[in-house]
């Protein structure tokens, strides 16, 4: 098992385009990629900030984005962090207790998985395997 680095963090977004505006105009970062995550009900949008992205999430299903923001505007929904292999890296977790909520799964091109927070000292994190 080999934790390569913070690749990114994700934050649930209420209002994408307010979001996005924001990073863009705001702070002056550039859109990376936009990334089609349908197959877990989401859409995401990657923005570069320094050596890790910022990655705005929209949930598709309204009734999924009420109850993940319980009415905030937006929250930090998780941290990925890149790994060598996604399922070596598993494999060592699951040893060590550890769950995982969702995956693997590909999405863009990449393979993912997430860990369960209440296995995982509170946190959700995404492991990410790139080509």
């Amino acid at each position: 098992m080999s934790v390569k680095g913070l690749d990114h963090v994700g934050v649930v977004v209420a209002d994408m385009a307010g979001a996005r505006r924001f990073l863009s105009e705001a702070l002056g970062l550039q859109l990376d990629r936009e990334v089609d995550a349908s197959a877990i009900g989401r859409r995401g949008v990657f923005y570069r900030c320094g050596a890790v992205e910022i990655e705005l999430i929209e949930e598709l299903d309204p009734a999924a984005r009420d109850r993940v923001l319980g009415g905030a505007q937006a929250k930090i929904d998780h941290l990925a962090l890149a790994v060598d292999s996604l399922a070596d890296t598993m494999v060592a977790l699951q040893a060590r207790g550890v769950g995982f909520s969702r995956g693997p799964v590909e999405i863009g091109g990449r393979q993912n998985a997430w860990t369960g927070e209440g296995t995982s000292g509170g946190v959700t994190y995404q492991l990410v395997e790139k080509p």
